[in-house]
């Protein structure tokens, strides 16, 4: 007898127009089968709800509208995507079962792991299937699977991956918050910290003595530094999602690689895995070190950044991607990357301080204005000797208490 019981079925479509002509498939994509890719995500919170969800999935349908439609035959036997918005199917479900019942979660010819994901009726007219359903699952006390069942002819692997996470992953709002309305609106001042080099070896050390086999970076290590002291300085609960957005070099990653003096922009951007506060607080330093090397990985990985490209190229609207956009003539952030979220950028590699009119080298670099919340650069300083400055943007009210972490929480 099955433990999971469904409990609602919604149809979600785009919650804007979408283009509606066909959309030819490729001679790769048409000899791939026809069925469903089921994939299952497992969590230990379930801090986002089911309509949150629900509403994402419909915002990011908009940019990924194909999923949208459906596959209809054409002459020759050959299929296209019919680009309908009939929307794709989003199904809510309980289970009986607990996190722990679930054991090593490996694929068996076990029954558990079909309660999971959704069942699909093949025996349906092929044009009437949804491309897309996805099956929530609430465990018994805390948990939660989400089995995902995308049709494979819309990609592979890696294009499934990329849009699992271009939906599951825009940045964690606040808990018992729908938007980030009242944290845009919130003061915001900068301030400069300072690594010494001793004080940035002993981070090193202190990182690495907890992973023997792993050599974390200076980045890496001091970016979990920078994210602890601020969940503690926000004083976010314990089961608050939270991520960090790194902005990657890409000259030397693409193939073949830039030239050395290309001027332009080069850059992709990859967010870490969403993390708990409780984690990034209280586990060691190497545990968020690992999740920001994860996010080095992507943006260090050629078909990530030719998917990143991708993405960006077939885009006919760039505004919910870009970085700022200028409206009634002022600059203001796109997205909002603050509370409970960071933006941190390394510019430790920039050789900043070679610019001498004739007067030396200056005695300091770094922004000009004070930023929106949770934007932070880290940098040599001018001395050479190793030691690092950090420009800290962040709402007023938490800046005195990042500051004293900051100094305090270091080895």
């Amino acid at each position: 007898m099955s433990s999971t019981t469904i409990t609602a079925s919604y149809t979600i479509i785009p919650n804007e127009p979408t283009p509606n002509s066909p959309l030819i498939l490729s001679d790769s994509d048409q000899i791939v089968r026809r069925s469903h890719t089921s994939t299952i995500h497992v969590y230990k919170e379930n801090p986002t709800t089911s309509e949150r969800m629900r509403e994402s999935l419909s915002k990011i349908l908009v940019h990924y509208h194909p999923i949208a439609g459906r596959i209809r035959w054409t002459e020759g036997g050959r299929i296209e995507l019919n680009c309908n918005a009939k929307g794709v199917m989003f199904l809510e479900a309980q289970s009986t079962k607990t996190l722990a019942q679930l054991g090593d979660l490996a694929p068996n010819n076990d029954d558990t792991k079909y309660e999971f994901v959704p069942k699909i009726d093949y025996t349906q007219p092929l044009e009437e299937i949804p491309l897309l359903i996805v099956q929530l699952t609430k465990l018994f006390q805390h948990g939660v699977v989400i089995g995902i069942s995308l049709c494979h002819i819309l990609g592979d692997g890696l294009a499934a991956i990329s849009f699992i996470n271009s939906w599951f992953m825009p940045f964690p709002l606040l808990l018992n918050t729908t938007d980030t309305v009242a944290e845009t609106k919130m003061k915001t001042t900068a301030s400069v910290v300072k690594l010494t080099t001793e004080q940035v070896e002993k981070l090193k050390k202190t990182t690495n003595n907890n992973n023997n086999q792993v050599r974390f970076s200076t980045y890496e290590v001091v970016t979990t530094h920078l994210w602890r002291c601020a969940c503690k300085a926000r004083g976010l609960d314990d089961v608050q999602p939270t991520v960090i957005r790194l902005p990657g070099d890409i000259r030397n990653r693409i193939n073949p690689p830039l030239p050395q003096n290309y001027f332009g922009n080069a850059l992709a951007v990859a967010l870490t895995p969403i993390c708990y506060v409780k984690d990034i607080v209280n586990e060691p330093l190497s545990y968020g070190a690992g999740k920001i090397r994860e996010a080095i990985g992507l943006v260090s990985n050629p078909e990530y950044i030719r998917s990143h490209l991708d993405f960006i190229r077939c885009q006919e609207s760039l505004d919910f991607i870009r970085t700022s956009i200028v409206e009634n003539g002022k600059a203001k952030a796109a997205t909002f990357y603050g509370n409970p979220n960071m933006n941190i950028t390394s510019w430790m590699s920039m050789p900043v301080y070679e610019a001498d009119f004739g007067w030396g080298k200056p005695l300091f670099f770094g922004p000009a204005l004070v930023l929106p919340d949770g934007r932070l650069y880290i940098m040599r300083s001018s001395s050479g000797d190793g030691s690092l400055l950090v420009s800290v943007h962040l709402q007023s009210r938490h800046m005195e208490l990042f500051k004293n972490f900051f100094y305090q929480d270091l080895p």
